[in-house]
Parts: C-alpha cells; structure tokens; sequence
C-alpha cells in the first residue's frame, strides 16, 4: 500500500508539471475533463461519489452549511439563539419548535451573505431541527485516508507553489525583461515534481475584474486594444464580469502586448501579460478548486465525516515549497507582495498577555503549528515564520479572480469553519496574519467585497469560544494598534519602528479609505460574543489602547463662525470625519456595554472597582487636553500638509457676576470662538458611567466627580506652563463641551451661522436628527444630566446661562446680550426648550439594563410616531432614526405598541398602524427629537384627546408634565437645578420680556413660543419631587407668580395657556395652605376666582363671548375671499367652456327621448367649440394588438381544468373551492413553484387581434394636425430621453392626461336612438319558424330590387343619423365630396388604420375584438348593489363612449362603399356591399362547413347588418349565430370527449394531499360535472352515443352540459354587450326576474329573448346532426379552436417570493453551480407572467443585440410580437415591455407584512404575494390594454440619457 501511495504522488506531480506542454499551453474543456477524470481516478472516487446532492438538506451531525442566497428567507430567534447574528435557512427552521419565541424574520439583500447556524452548538441547541440528528456512515479505512490526503495535500502545494509567482497580478511590469524575469522565476523545481517545467514562447494579456470600472468603460479599452469584433469583445468583458478574468490577447511579440496593455490600464483598469504556461498553470489551479469544492460538498464527504477532518490538516498543515526560485522581490505601498515567509509582528512585549493559545497541545502538533511569541525579536519590530498553507491561501487570497475566492472561501467554511475540532486553529492562523491582510484589504484588493478578511472575520470572530481565546490571548490590542498605525502613518506597522511627530495627529489621506473602519465591526464581534467580559476590562491595555485611537478624533474638525463673509468654499471633509465617528462609537458603545452584564461584585478586586482605572485613563487625556494647548495647529482646508491635529483650544476659568453673586466658570464664546461636534472621548466617558453597575449611588458619582478635580489639580503640579487650576475647574472644564454642542446646535438652528454656508446645517441635521444621533447628541444630554446633578446648582446653571449668552438677559439688560437682537428670542425659546428637556429626559437615568432601555428607546421612538395619527409602517420608519428601526428587536416592539386598523379584504391599499389606547399616556410632546411644528401638533392632538374623552371644554384642557420616578434613579438630584437663583432669574427675565414693558413692544411682537415654554418649564418645576423646597424657597419669593397672574389678566392674549397657569397657581397655593396672606403677599390683588372653576352662568357668557368671537372672524374671511375672487374674476375674463374628460363615474348626457348623445364638442386642445359649422371633432384612440385571446390548450391538462374548473357564472368573484380539480391544480402550481405558464408557440393557444382603446378626449381635426405637426420636432431630434411614443405606428400622447394614441376618430352623429328593446322583440314570424334557412327568408335568387332595396335602406338610415353639415355623400350620383373636411377627416383615419391594423382586419373585426377583450376583462368582477345583475352594467363610460363613435365610423364607412360601389363599375366578379351582406348572412344560416371550422359567430354577427327589407330583423340574426354557437361548441365538447377522455381523465386519491394516485378510481375529468343541475340528462346521452357510436350509459352528460354552458357564457355576454353598444336608447326596458335563476346564461338569453341552453339542447335533432359524422370531420373540429371560457390571467405566482429562491431557482440553477459554470447561469432573473420562462434581465443571448427579455417576447413568448409583462424578484418590481422596445420598472404585488411593496427589497422583509393587487394588475394593466399607457406615463417624466428607465 505503501508503494501504492508513494506512486500516487509520482504520477500526480508528474502529471500536474507535464499538463501545460501536453496541451501545448491552450487551456480547453478537454484540460478540465482530463484533470476531473485524473483527480477522481487517483483518489478512487467514481462520479456518483462525488454528486452533489441539492434538495438533501439532513446535514449529520454538522453545520447547516446552507449559503445564503439574495431573495432568500433568513430566520433567527432572538429566544432560543446565542445572539441576533445565529441565522436558520427555511430548511431548518421549523416553527412548531419555536412557538411562542421572538423570531425575527428577513429577506437576504445580496448573495454570499452567510450560511445556516444550524448545527453549531455555540449558536443553537442540538435539537431546534429535525435534520441534525441522521447517523454518519463512516467507514473508510485508514489507506483509503491517506491516500486523499495526500492528493489533497499536493493539490494544495502545487496552487500556492503557481500563485507564489503571480505578483504581477498585482504589480504588472511594464518592461519585456520584467515579463521575463518573472516568468523564469516562476519554474517549479523539477526535483520536487519529478519532471521539467517547460516555458511557452507565447504570451498572454490578461485583464482582470474591480469594483471601480463598468462594463461599458472596459468595452471601449478592449475594443481599442484588440480591434477585434464588438461581439468578441463583449464576450470577452462578460467573462471579465461575470469568472474575474480573462485573456485579450496571445501573441509572441511582447513589446505589442505591452502597447496594448498600456491602453487598457491608461484609464486604471488591471490587466497584466503573462506567460501563456503561467496562465495555463492558474487556470489548471482554478479547476483544481472546483474540483475541491465538489469534493467537499459530495455526497461521499457528507456520509464520511473523517474525510473533512484530513482535508482540515491537510490545509492547517505547512506547506511544502516546489517551485526552484524565490519569487521576485516585489511591493507596494509598503507591503512585501512576494515574500517568501510570512511576518508575525508581536505585541507581547508592550502589551503583557498570554504568550500561548489556550489550545491542547496535540492539536498544535497535529497541525505542525507553533506559537509564535514564545520567543520575541530582541530588537523589536517582526520576524518571518513558515506558513501553512492556509495561511498562504488567505494571503494569496487577493491574486484569485473572484470566481475562485468565492469557491475557496466556501472550502473554508465547510472543512474549517463548521469543523468543532479545528475551527479555533483556523482562528489561530488566521489571526496570526492579520496585519498584512488588513494591509493587503486596504491597499491593494480590487474586489475588497470578495476579500477572505470580510468573509472569515464574520464565521471566526461570531464564535463565542473563539473570541474568548482571542481576547485572552491580547489579540485585540494588536487590532486596535493596526487601527491607530494607518489614521497616524497611513501603513500598518509596528509603533516602535516609527515615532509620530505629532502624538495626536491623524493623517488625512488615510482617512479617506474608509474601510480601514471594517476592522470595527470584527473587534465589536469579538467584544459582544467573547464570554470573558472581565478579560476585557481587566486588561486595561485594550480600553487605554482604544482611547488612544479616541483621541486621535476629538474635536476634529473645528469650525469657527463667520461673523462677516459668507464662506466662498464650503469643504465636505466632515463627512470623513463623521464616519470616523459613527464607526468609533458604535465600538465603543458596543465595548463599554460589556460592563453591564457583569456583576458588580465580580468588578470588586482589593476592596476597589475595576473600572476606577478605565475612568482614571480616560480621565487623564480628557483633562489634559482641556487644559493644555496642542503643540500643533494645522489648518484643515490646507491640503498641501497630510497631518490633522487641529483642536479646540484649552479652557480658561474666570469669575462672572449675576445678580450680585459672583461665581467662578469656564470662560468661552460660541460665538467667535472654534469648536467641534465631534467628541468621541466624551462620549465613551458617558457610556462608561450608565453601562457600570458599581456607578449605581450618588455617592459612587460623588467619587467620580472628586476623582476629576484631583487629576485636573495633579496635572496643574506636573504640567507648570498652564494656569494655574483650582478645586472644581477639572468638572468644569470636562463637562462644557458638551454644553458647547448643544449651544452650537441652537445657534445654528436659530441662522446665527447662515455665512457659514448649507454644510454647517448638514452637520447639525446628521449629529442632531440622523448618523451619529445616540452617539453625540443623546451623549451631550446624558453629560449635561450628569453635570447638573452633581454640581452645585448655583455653579451649573450659571455655565449653561453663560454659555447660552444670556447673562445679561437675566440681568435685566436685554440690549445689552451678546446675541443679535434679531435672534435673541429665538435663542431663549431654544435654552427653554433645553431645559425642559434636561428635566424630561429619564431614559439613561435609572440604571437599567441595557437592553432594557434599547427597548424602550424603540418604544418611545414608536410612541412619538404614532400618537398623531394612525399611519402605514413606511411612513412611521420614516419619522424614526435609522439606527432604531434597524434594529432586530424593533419588530417585535412594534407589534407590542400598535393595532392593525381594520381595512377591507384583499385590500391594495398598505395596512395602516395604530398606537394602542393605553400607550397614549406615555406620548411627551417635549420629546428631545421633536421640531418645533412636531411639538406643536403633538400638543393638539393630546389636547383634542382628552376633550372627546372627558368631555372638557377644549379651551380649558391643559397637559400635565410627564411622570417621572425619581427613586429608583442615582440621578435624583438633577432637579435640584429648579432651586437655584440663576434658574430663578431666568423664569423672572423671560415673563417680563412676555409682558411687553415700555420699549420692548417692537421687539416682543410674537411671544406666543415663548410664553407657552416658559409656561410649560414652570408647571414642570411644581411637579418635580423638590416641588416643596422650589415654591416655599424661591418661587414665593420672586416675581414670577405675580407675573403669571399678570399674563392671566391680558384679554385673550395667552388664551391658550391659561389652564396650565391656572394649575401652575393653583399647586402653589395648595403648596402654602391656601394661606390667603402668604399668597396676596406673593401675589397683589389675587382674584381665587380665576383658577377656582366658574359657575355655569360664567360658562354660558363665556361661550356666547367665543361664538360672537368666531363669527367676526369668518366674515372677515368671507369678506376677503369675495375680494380675491372679484379681483380674479377682473384680470381673467374667459369664456365658460369645459374640458371634455370623461370619467369611469361621471352620467352620460341623455336628451328628452332617452336616446344617447355623443361627446360634445370641446377641443382639449384649444378648449373652444367648433369654429365653423363643417369643422369635424373626434375623440383619440389607440389602434394596438392584443394577446389576451386564449384558446383552450387540449394536451395541457393543467390549463385544460383551469379553463373548465371555474365558476360556471363569470360575473361573480371566484369562490374558494376545495374540491378534488382545484387541489390537483393547487399540486402541479406548488411542483412549479412559478407558473406553470401558458402554453408556448410550440402549441399556439394564443391570438393576436387588433383592438381599440381610448381615454375618451377629442380634437377638431384642425388642432389634430396641428398638433402633430407641433410635436415632430420633439419625436425626431430628441437625444437627452426615450420617446415614449412609436413614430412608426403614429402614435402620439393625448395632451391631457399623456395617453397613448395613434388615431383621430371623426364624430358625425349627434344621437343614437334606436330603441333596445324593438331591436331585440321577436317579430311573429320568428315564434312560427325560429330556424328558417336564408333561401326561405330571402327567396331565391335574390332579385336587383332587393338589392336596390337593401342599399336605399343602409343609405338612409346613416343619413338620418349624420348631421347635415357633415354630410359629404351624393346617394343619388353616388359620389363624395372629396375637398370637404368631414371626408378628408374620416379619410385620413382610415389610412392611419389601414397601417395599424392586422390584415383583413376591418373595422368591424377591430370593435369585435374589443368588445370580446372588454368582456374578458370584466370576468370575476361582481355587482355592487345598485347595479343590474347583468354585464352591461359593468362597462365604463370610457368604453361605451369609444365603441359607440367607432360602431358611427363603421356605418359611415359601409356607407362610403355602398354609394361608389356598383356591379357595373368593375369587373363581372366584383360583389357589391349588399351582395357580399346577403352572403354572409347565408354563410350564417345556412352552410355547416363553417361550424366544423371553428367559425367565430361573434364575429360574423359583428360583420352583418339586418336587413328589415327582407325580413332580416336584428333579433332574427342574433338567434341564427347564437344556434349556430350552441351547436358548434356541443361539436367540439363531443369531439373531444370522444378522442382525448383518456388521456385527460387524470386518477387521483381520495387524500386530502390531492396527488396522484394511478391506483385510484374517481377520475378527475368526471369532476367537472355539476351534480346540482336538475337536468334531464338522457338527451345529452342519446347525443354522445350517436355521435361516438357507442352506448356511454350517461356518465358523459353531466360534462357535457357544464362544458357548453361554460362555452356558451361568453358569447352570452358578447352578444349582449355588442346589442347595448349598437342600440343605445334603453326606454321601455323590461328586466326579467333575475331571481328565478342563479345561473349567468339563463339572465342573458332571456334578456335577449333567446332560448335557454337547456331548450336548444332538447330541440336540437340529434339523428341529423350528429349521426355519420366521419373521423376526418371529428378530427377537424376538434382541430378548431375552443375559446377560452373562465377567467384569463397571467401565471400562478408562489405566496411567498422567496420561494423562487429557495424551491425554484436552487433547483433549475444546479446544473451552472455543479459546473461552476457562472456565466451562463441566471444571475439576474426576470419571470415571463406569460410563459414563466425565467430570462437574464437586461442581459443579450450570445450574438444578440436585444437583450433576453425583449428576444423573449419578440421571438419565444406565446404573445409574439406583442408586450411583455415579467416580475423581477431580486427588484420586486414589474418590468412592463411594449412593442416598441419601450419599457420600465413598476411596483409589484409582493408586500411585506405591513402590507408596503418593498422596492428593490431593500428593507429585507419577507414578502407575501397581495392576490387583489396582482389580480387588479392583471385586470386594469393587461387586460385593460394600460401597460403602453403606464410605460408613456413614467417615461414622459423622466431624462433618462441613454435609454428608457433602468434599475
């Protein structure tokens, strides 16, 4: 065996060395085969072995391993999971074993995002999934073992030995001797491989893949490079987008493949030349990876579980080198691109952590590994180690196209990732080489998506176990200093190798590369998911290391008012900056939160905290930098420096008076001075203070605040050049940042820094409202708490008075403040407003857990939203943060506070939300992220609230100020602020300045803001729990009660606030006892009466005073109106004329005879009547083909019981059923996920025919052209957009509402008036013999007087209706006027519809065909209640009107062509129109040819005309087609019963699944009888036995009879339709009794006076029809079309979307992904709603310049050349296709829970399919003829430069 395995490795080295010259160096599928067969071969492995199985998801005992895919399903339970990131596959994931969990449920928004956790013991228990528990059947012996091994180890070696000497991958060299030296340097060693590696003499210029260039740029280079063939370059760039790579040119001229390389990389794209060996060898390395990805996820891997854990040593191992040369020395930026041994930069010495992993030693020796910092560099800096070869796959990581990092990385997770065993070495390795692949990540990745960093930094650092070890092991400090080093130096190196000439200096061209910041999102995995919390604060190295990096960014970047100039250049480097911050502290919150799931005795070492150092350290740099100036200034607009380390400047303290006191207080102007937004320091000292559970008392906080003065003091004795720093500066000076912010923001708000420019207000919407929200603003309101609770009240109010400028203000000098005069009472209201929320504002001040307060973050951000109204869930996510909504427990949150507003079933509308009742109380209308108008609207609401609750007059309701519970909180004695004198002092200035005093009037004009702030601030102080100490102590000893009373005593001034100040003075004399001296001491002249409540005399007199009030007011409004409309009515003299715009609801005219009137003349385009009396008007129309004509598809037993399986009446909505056909379909469209579709072209069920619409506008034919000619210009020399119109087929957009058109139809009559019910009253001669032939009707022959008669009568009867003036035919010459404007219009309408149309397509074919198409549409549409049940009454006004002018055009045309048409005027066989009239009218009567045929009846009734003149009434041809119909469709029935009963007959079980069962013995076809019909059946059998010739004995009638009436329903409702159309004066109708029957049919006929189906059933002679009916004949009319006779829609679409994912795609998709094959692969799908054929959206076939979808419809889809309609999942949109090649994206009809579309699924919710929104799609968008309509309207307004609007 021995020898064997020795022999192995021979042949297979031998075999990998000698393969590029055996191929002479041209690498095709043959290569790959042979390498497949050969690698199978020597591993013994047959092809079955190495399948792999896709629909098997039992996963033994292991991971899950399922990738996610985008549009997937992704599960996690928050209840039963580690954390938010443990995610299930659909497949997992089994409900019944989360009942009751909070589960949170999201669509995947890319591919490759994760795999299923299943499995994972440190993600979820062992037993949430049936499939993990499935014995392995491992049973391979130890040869077999080794063997694979060791194939699998030189695989391995043979792709690092080839890509050890890529480097020009990415570093190409632009020299022939570099190409050169390279290619030598790369020949593996023969001793190593056992034969010579033989050079090619050709070369290769290869371009690669980035993430920086489009196709379309990569094009153009290509094309100039090759001059090849735009084809071969397309296909060239779509390998380069699609695999990674691909080869431009070979050739063996070098200096021309470096010509042309020059041009690709002249506009940065990456290409390189290399050897064509070198090429051949990466390819081969590239199959030799696919061919490991089979082996892995093969069947024979999944049942041996030993073979994964030798593929995991073989990788963990170290590699064995064979290629015969170092590589080339190359780098870049700084970075060793081609280094023999990988580097290990330790950190140990600095940094004192555990020098070995808590591993057991035999798995390092099992995996040859050694730690690495058992002996440190005795200098610094790093030494090399030997890797292995995991650790050189990962660096060698960036040289793979991006194809085979996907491919590897998945090896990855399978073998090593999902391993229990081996998983912490994977971390050990890969962390060991952290720095450079970080480097590498940084500086020199093309696809960083793709980069082996991102994808094992979310498997390894989500590990629990994992990051313990990491944490113990100190690794984090290593991170973080890699951090510190690139925003210092801009490379990642070791801190003692250069020093930083400025310590707190960042460099700006490092900052720009902003995924330096993905480092945090793997360190804040670590820190969240590592389960020793107290490693990370015991180790103070991590938290001083972190506020190093901290400090790098406080107060970076400064601004500074500009007080004169308004700014010439507004910089946007902010921006960097403000993602520097959210990404900090985002960490840093993370990091600090760990705090608060430990206890706080475990923080307890030697009788002190743990966290007393982490404050000490923080502490340290933040007083620091408040006292001690920076070294170096630096200008941030100046780019020619690279270092930042601009910063405010120190603090300076002096002393200020107010009111006589005189207080010592940090001394800085906002505005003139510079400052920042940005604090990351301050911010991490917040969060330190609410996660610690020892700062829990006042007196831990007291401590704290001590420990601050002594480090300021300290730092005043080490550091001699400052002031000097007294007891007290240290708070003072670290706590008035934040106030500086909060200052900053209100100035801004106010306009105090307009000069500055828009990107000053940027700043403050994303610091205040958005971005960095919880991590500034909520932090500076945490601080500013802090500070006001635990300093003295006398010294903090003070600093807030001063900074806000407002000193003097409470001095009593209002002219003498700092602030414009202009902004000054903005400002106070802001400080108000600002103070009422340091005392509202409780949700950080009670100590709780921390997820405690994120759900009640996300409750009041719910609350806030919703207390105004109830709202849709889109609507709500937007009044909410971003950072709130994101995350994963807002959902469940969301359903605790709201109610689903109750809305109608199968609503298109989205679900509105409703915030439940009892939440109400919790709504703050000072909520801190209200604006001003919110606030204000908040206010009414809950005013308006507690009126239709209570019943209170609206005018005396007042809100109480939230309740808030103090005890619980350390922060109690933040309310202490209200007992201070400069509070006091404040209240005092701001009611003095409400009261107007002499010389404030001007300025104090509009204090109503004011008022009701300091109002509202007040009421608060008296509520506060020191309410007692605030009234006895310093409220009755000021002027402010007397005050208030003063603002009670103005006249309807300050209505709106009295009710609070009466509460406000009502708790201050319940305060003092109603203690009568106290309160008129306090307050002069006190009336009790005002805050006592009135008698009800006072009310009444109150009320009659508030409606004399309000009616003043409305006649001033009146008054005005009357002014404004006089003054318009004045400057606009128009004449009165209307649009004419007919609505769907809007009553048609009807004159004094009941007859109709046609639409009026109104011209939409010069809005006048007709000019002269002979200037035609005609209504648009649009000319266009249809393909909603279906026929019944007899092979198709899906669509054959879809048609006959309905509803037997068509104007109801369609029922629910549950029986045994609609579970046999519900089957087969669950086994096809989408679809099925529509039979193809392969069995042409599918007609176009040419149909009308219009939008019911018209033109005189005058503005008509002109019109036209106006828009040319726009149709032929636009460039800058689509044109929704096609020129080629005259269209135009109507000029009103932008409809589609492409025809002007002329309108001649004034009326229709023939009567209804006369046309469809039998005469007498019909009840005497119904069935007369045409002979016997019309005698025979017909004689030249009947003609002569029959053209008299048609003349004279258009005449009638044709007004005069119109009237352009001389009946007796028979010639036209051929200049007037009446022909000429009706001439140029029927050139335009001789283009349009489809051949032999007449007028009369055209009004068919829409009134057939206008029925189907109308199928399961129901009544409303005051409509006739018939369905007539279901058409629109848009469409009555439009078949009514074209039924006019029609008789005016046949008009035109009897008066000029006579036998003698041609040749003998010319047929004039009353010849051709009479033979189709024998046609229908008499010639049975046409029944077996297939005729259409419908259509022949719409082509004939009665005849009165020789007895052919109207009534008398309806009944001729209708029996010739009946008997037609009972033909076709017979016929195919008789020859495909068999085969369609399905057997199916009794089970409720509803499968088939062969063994069965109820047929499916016998279904469709309706056992209810109380029938007499023994006719129909008599019928089927003549016809077959066979004895049936019944069991086929009770088909037969469903099946025909379900054919003859709709021609029922043509029929009816066409005679309402033509015949629309409705006087005199009589309704039959509608209640006698339920049946559709019955309601028709005897509507029409015809009989019912069961009498023409009877009547029918069967011997004479049916008998002798030959094969061929039966054979024929089955062969004939049967009409589609249910409800016609687009396909079945799944319930949930992702289920074309997880069901459909997965399975129709194996094949490219057995193959590798991601070319041709369905990357972006779009569904045809036709066929279900699933094309590449926007992608051409090979050779094509259309792309897939519109090929699809032009040339395979069953619509031919007609629309396309396909749904985009990935987009969850519709893409609408027209004939023109026109199209764009529309909203679908998949919703999210909440019942919103979710567009471009960018909100990753999971998406059900809303059945009323597709079913009103399909009926007002296909059926309806709209999509032209939709495509028109959305392209009209857009600029869409270079095609119609793409995703």
């Amino acid at each position: 065996m021995q020898a064997y395995q020795e022999s192995t490795k021979g042949r297979l080295k031998k075999y990998l060395v000698s393969l590029p010259q055996a191929y002479n160096f041209k690498y095709s599928p043959e290569v790959s085969d042979s390498i497949k067969g050969t690698l199978n071969t020597l591993t013994k492995l047959t092809g079955d072995e190495l399948y792999r199985e896709q629909n098997i998801h039992t996963h033994y005992k292991e991971f899950c391993g399922w990738q996610f895919r985008k549009g997937e399903v992704c599960y996690r339970c928050l209840t039963c999971g580690f954390d938010e990131t443990c995610a299930l596959c659909s497949f997992c994931f089994q409900p019944e074993r989360h009942e009751g969990h909070q589960v949170h449920k999201s669509i995947i928004p890319s591919d490759l995002s994760g795999y299923c956790d299943c499995g994972d013991p440190e993600a979820y228990s062992l037993n949430c999934c049936e499939h993990l528990h499935v014995d392995d059947d491992d049973n391979l012996s130890e040869d077999q073992l080794d063997t694979i091994y060791r194939v699998v180890c030189i695989l391995l070696d043979y792709i690092i030995d080839v890509n050890t000497h890529s480097t020009p991958i990415l570093t190409p060299p632009k020299t022939a001797e570099s190409i050169l030296r390279f290619t030598t340097a790369g020949t593996l060693d023969p001793s190593k491989y056992l034969g010579y590696d033989i050079n090619s003499k050709k070369y290769a210029l290869v371009l690669y893949n980035d993430q920086i260039h489009q196709c379309k740029d990569a094009i153009g280079r290509v094309h100039q490079a090759t001059g090849k063939v735009l084809q071969h370059v397309e296909m060239i760039v779509s390998e380069v987008d699609s695999y990674g790579k691909a080869v431009v040119l070979i050739s063996e001229d070098l200096e021309r493949l470096l010509q042309r390389q020059e041009i690709l990389c002249s506009t940065g794209l990456a290409a390189c030349i290399r050897s064509c060996r070198d090429v051949f060898r990466e390819n081969m390395c590239d199959d030799i990876v696919k061919w490991l990805s089979d082996f892995v996820h093969s069947n024979f891997v999944k049942s041996n579980h030993s073979v994964l854990d030798i593929l995991a040593k073989a990788l963990l191992r170290r590699h064995l080198e064979g290629y015969a040369n170092a590589p080339v020395p190359v780098s870049k930026e700084a970075i060793n691109l081609s280094p023999v041994f990988l580097r290990y930069i330790p950190f140990q010495d600095v940094f004192p952590a555990e020098k070995k992993w808590d591993v057991p030693d035999d798995l390092k020796r099992e995996c040859e590994y050694g730690d690495l910092t058992i002996s440190l560099p005795s200098m610094g800096g790093s030494y090399n180690f030997q890797a292995s070869r995991l650790q050189k796959l990962i660096f060698f990581d960036v040289r793979f196209c991006k194809t085979i990092r996907e491919i590897l990385h998945d090896i990855f997770f399978q073998v090593l990732v999902s391993n229990q065993k081996y998983k912490h070495m994977l971390a050990i390795q890969f962390i060991d080489i952290y720095e450079d692949l970080f480097a590498l990540f940084l500086s020199i990745d093309r696809e960083p998506d793709q980069s082996v960093l991102v994808f094992l930094n979310v498997q390894v650092f989500t590990c629990p176990s994992t990051c313990s070890l990491v944490v113990k092991h100190g690794d984090i400090f290593k991170i973080l200093r890699l951090v510190a080093n690139h925003v210092r130096f801009g490379q990642i190196t070791d801190l003692r190798t250069q020093a930083a000439p400025y310590e707190n200096a960042v460099m700006y061209s490092a900052l720009k590369n902003r995924k330096w910041g993905h480092v945090f999102l793997d360190l804040t995995y670590i820190v969240t998911r590592t389960l020793d919390k107290i490693k990370l604060f015991s180790e103070s190295g991590y938290f001083a290391m972190l506020v190093k990096i901290l400090d790098l960014f406080q107060g970076k970047p400064t601004i500074k008012r500009e007080s004169g100039n308004h700014v010439e250049y507004e910089s946007t480097d902010y921006g960097i900056y403000f993602n520097a911050m959210s990404i900090l502290s985002h960490f840093t919150e993370s990091y600090v939160k760990q705090l608060s799931i430990i206890k706080e005795s475990d923080l307890l070492e030697n009788a002190k905290y743990t966290t007393d150092q982490l404050y000490q350290l923080i502490t340290d740099v933040l007083i620091y930098r408040a006292f001690v100036p920076s070294p170096f200034q630096y200008d941030t607009n100046d780019k020619t420096s690279v270092l930042v380390s601009d910063q405010e400047n120190p603090v300076v303290l002096k002393d200020f008076s107010m009111n006589g006191i005189k207080k010592r207080m940090v001394s800085f102007e906002v505005l003139s001075e510079k400052l920042s937004f940005l604090h990351p320091l301050h911010s991490m000292f917040s969060y330190l203070v609410e996660a610690d559970p020892t700062m829990n008392t006042p007196q831990r906080l007291k401590q704290l605040f001590d420990m601050i003065n002594m480090t300021a003091q300290v730092l005043n004795v080490n550091v001699t050049d400052i002031p000097p720093i007294q007891h007290g500066d240290g708070v003072k000076a670290l706590f008035d940042i934040p106030i500086r912010t909060l200052v900053l923001l209100s100035q801004i708000k106010v306009g105090l820094w307009v000069r500055n420019g828009m990107s000053v207000r940027t700043q403050m919407n994303i610091y205040k409202n958005s971005g960095i929200r919880e991590y500034g603003f909520v932090r500076d309101i945490f601080m500013i708490q802090l500070f006001c609770g635990f300093e003295d009240p006398d010294i903090v109010v003070p600093t807030l008075i001063s900074r806000w400028n407002m000193i003097d203000w409470c001095n009593g000098r209002i002219f003498l403040s700092g602030l414009p005069s202009s902004h000054m009472q903005e400002m106070v209201e802001e400080f108000l407003l600002f103070l009422i929320n340091i005392l509202n504002e409780d949700l950080h001040l009670h100590k709780k857990p921390l997820h405690e307060i994120q759900d009640l973050k996300i409750k009041r951000e719910i609350v806030q939203a919703l207390c105004f109204k109830p709202l849709p869930y889109s609507e709500m996510l937007s009044m909410i943060s971003d950072n709130i909504s994101s995350e994963r427990r807002f959902f469940i949150i969301f359903k605790r506070c709201t109610e689903e507003v109750a809305t109608p079933h199968h609503s298109k509308e989205s679900k509105i939300y409703k915030l439940k009742e009892e939440l109400f109380r919790e709504v703050d209308p000072y909520y801190v992220h209200y604006t001003s108008n919110k606030r204000e609207d908040c206010i009414k609401v809950l005013k308006q609230r507690i009126h239709d609750q209570l019943k209170i007059p609206l005018e005396d309701v007042f809100l109480t100020p939230r309740r808030i519970d103090w005890e619980d909180s350390p922060f109690a004695s933040l309310v202490q602020i209200t007992c201070s004198n400069g509070f006091m002092s404040v209240l005092e200035s701001t009611l003095s300045y409400c009261l107007k005093p002499a010389g404030l009037e001007k300025v104090a004009s509009n204090v109503d803001g004011l008022v009701e702030l300091v109002i509202s601030l007040i009421h608060i102080a008296v509520e506060l729990p020191n309410f007692s100490n605030f009234i006895n102590n310093h409220l009755r000893h000021s002027s402010v009660p007397s005050k208030l009373y003063d603002l009670l005593n103005k006249e309807d001034q300050f209505r709106d606030v009295y009710p609070k100040i009466k509460e406000i003075l009502r708790v201050v004399c319940h305060c003092l006892s109603f203690d009568g001296d106290a309160i008129n001491s306090m307050i002069p002249g006190f009336n009790s009466n005002l805050i006592i409540p009135a008698s009800q005399h006072t009310e009444d007199h109150t009320n009659d005073k508030k409606k004399k009030l309000a009616k003043r007011k409305k006649n001033k409004i009146l008054a005005r109106l009357k002014k404004q409309q006089q003054k318009f009515a004045e400057n606009y003299m128009l004449e009165n004329c209307d649009i004419m715009d007919i609505d769907d609801e809007e009553e048609m005219e009807v004159i004094d005879d009941n007859s109709w009137q046609f639409p009026k003349h109104h011209c939409i385009v010069c809005q006048m009547p007709a000019s002269s009396e002979d200037e035609p008007f005609g209504i648009v129309s649009h000319i266009l083909e249809s393909n909603e004509f279906r026929t019944v598809p007899h092979d198709d037993p899906y669509w054959f019981y879809k048609a006959f399986g309905g509803d037997v009446n068509l104007d109801e909505v369609e029922k629910v059923k549950s029986g045994k056909v609609e579970k046999y379909l519900k089957q087969v469209e669950e086994d096809a996920v989408i679809g099925p579709g529509f039979p193809g072209n392969q069995q042409p069920c599918s007609d176009n025919h040419s149909v009308l619409t219009s939008c019911g506008h018209g033109m005189h034919y005058s503005c008509f052209l002109g019109y036209l000619e106006s828009i040319k210009p726009r149709q032929v020399q636009q460039i800058t957009r689509t044109i929704p119109e096609d020129v080629k087929r005259h269209e135009f957009l109507c000029p009103l509402c932008k409809a589609v058109n492409n025809v002007l139809v002329p309108i001649y009559y004034s009326v229709n008036s023939e009567k209804f019910v006369e046309k469809l009253t039998p005469s007498p001669e019909f009840y005497s013999n119904p069935d007369i032939s045409f002979d016997e009707l019309v005698g025979k022959p017909v004689s030249d007087e009947q003609l002569k008669n029959i053209k008299t009568d048609l003349v004279s009867n258009v005449q009638a209706k044709v007004k005069p003036q119109y009237w352009f035919i001389d009946s007796e010459r028979g010639t036209i006027d051929i200049k007037c404007k009446p022909f000429n219009a009706l001439n140029y309408s029927l050139g335009v519809l001789s283009v349009l149309s489809l051949p032999f397509d007449g007028v009369s074919a055209i009004i068919c065909k829409s009134i057939e198409s206008i029925e189907i549409s109308l199928r399961g549409r129901s009544y409303s209640s005051n409509d006739i049940p018939l369905v007539t009454s279901q058409l629109s006004n848009q469409n009555i009107v439009a078949l009514r002018v074209w039924c006019q055009l029609r008789e005016l045309v046949r008009c035109t062509e009897i008066t000029t048409s006579t036998s003698d005027q041609y040749s003998r066989g010319f047929l004039t129109y009353p010849e051709r009239l009479l033979g189709l009218v024998k046609n229908i009567f008499d010639e049975p040819s046409l029944v077996f045929d297939g005729e259409d009846y419908f259509k022949l009734l719409v082509g004939a005309e009665e005849v009165r003149c020789v007895g052919l009434d109207y009534h008398r041809l309806l009944y001729a087609c209708y029996s010739q119909h009946f008997k037609q469709s009972l033909l076709k029935v017979l016929a195919f019963l008789e020859l495909k009963h068999d085969e369609l007959n399905l057997k199916v079980s009794d089970d409720d699944d509803g499968k088939d069962d062969v063994n069965g013995e109820t047929g499916l076809l016998f279904e469709l009888a309706d056992d209810s019909i109380e029938f007499d059946f023994e006719k129909l059998t008599q019928i089927y036995d003549v016809f077959t010739n066979t004895d049936s004995k019944g069991q086929f009638s009770g088909i037969i009879y469903s099946m025909v009436v379900k054919l003859m329903t709709p021609f029922l409702r043509n029929c009816l339709i066409y005679t309402f159309i033509r015949f629309a004066n409705l006087s005199q109708v009589t309704y039959p009794n509608f209640e006698e029957t339920t049946r559709e049919c019955d309601k028709l006929t005897a509507m029409m006076n015809l009989p019912n189906i069961d009498s023409m059933i009877f009547k029918i002679d069967t011997m004479a029809t049916f008998k002798d009916i030959s094969i061929e004949t039966k054979r024929q009319i089955y062969d004939s079309k049967m009409g589609y006779p249910n409800q016609i829609k687009l396909i079945a679409l799944p319930l949930k979307l992702n289920s074309f994912y997880t069901h459909y795609q997965s399975k129709h998709q194996h094949q490219h992904q057995q193959e590798h094959d991601h070319q041709h692969g369905i990357q972006d799908p779009a569904i045809c709603l036709f066929c279900a054929q699933v094309v590449n959206l926007q992608k051409p076939n090979y050779g094509d310049t259309l792309g897939s979808c519109t090929t699809h419809i032009q040339w395979e889809c069953i619509n031919g050349q007609g629309i396309g309609i396909f749904l985009v999942p990935r987009n969850n949109c519709f893409l609408l296709l027209n004939k023109g090649g026109r199209g764009s994206f529309f909203e679908s009809c998949y919703v999210d829970e909440y019942g919103e579309s979710d567009e471009d699924c960018k909100k990753g919710h999971d998406l059900y399919l809303c059945q009323g929104k597709y079913d009103s799609f399909v009926k007002e968008v296909w059926l309806s003829h709209g999509v032209g309509n939709m495509i028109a309207r959305k392209l009209e307004t857009q600029v869409d430069i270079g095609g119609w609007l793409t995703l």
